[in-house]
């Protein structure tokens, strides 16, 4: 029998989303249920997803176990920061998670899409004021990326 410990994978689960944001972080939401949500959105609204897209679904912020996530602000206002960031996080994930998938530009789309509803979902739940500039711009985006993929879905509205 292999060792039963926890692997640098399952541990990575337990990271706290949302830690900049002094409302949300309170909220308890775990790296590991955001990619089962992510997951389960993909296989709710995508007509036949790719094993490498829900790979990629259920493992796509592993890396921030260990060079953690910027606040969306900041990546607005600094791209090119947030861009440097995001190749350090990248290459943690892999380090963690394997390989991450080679995904078609489709699949990136639906990931992109899948993650930021999540998040609006997400605080939408736990209270957040969705009129924010932040939120306004992410309900933008999920409904840009909606057009883009033909996904129809009239529960998200606000």
């Amino acid at each position: 029998m292999s060792e039963l410990v926890p692997t640098p994978l399952w541990l990575s689960g337990r990271v706290l989303r949302w830690h900049t944001n002094p409302r949300m972080s309170s909220t308890q939401d775990r790296l590991d249920g955001h990619h089962a949500r992510v997951a389960q959105i993909i296989l709710e609204r995508h007509p036949d997803p790719s094993v490498a897209l829900l790979r990629a679904a259920l493992t796509h912020d592993a890396g921030e176990a260990i060079v953690g996530d910027l606040p969306a602000g900041m990546k607005r206002q600094m791209p090119e920061v947030a861009e440097r960031h995001a190749l350090v996080e990248a290459v943690s994930r892999d380090t963690i998670s394997g390989a991450f998938p080679d995904l078609s530009e489709s699949d990136q789309t639906w990931l992109r899409f899948a993650d930021r509803l999540d998040a609006f979902l997400w605080a939408s739940w736990h209270g957040e004021d969705m009129q924010q500039l932040g939120w306004r711009l992410a309900l933008e985006e999920i409904a840009r990326l909606e057009s883009m993929l033909g996904v129809v879905n009239d529960e998200v509205t606000a």
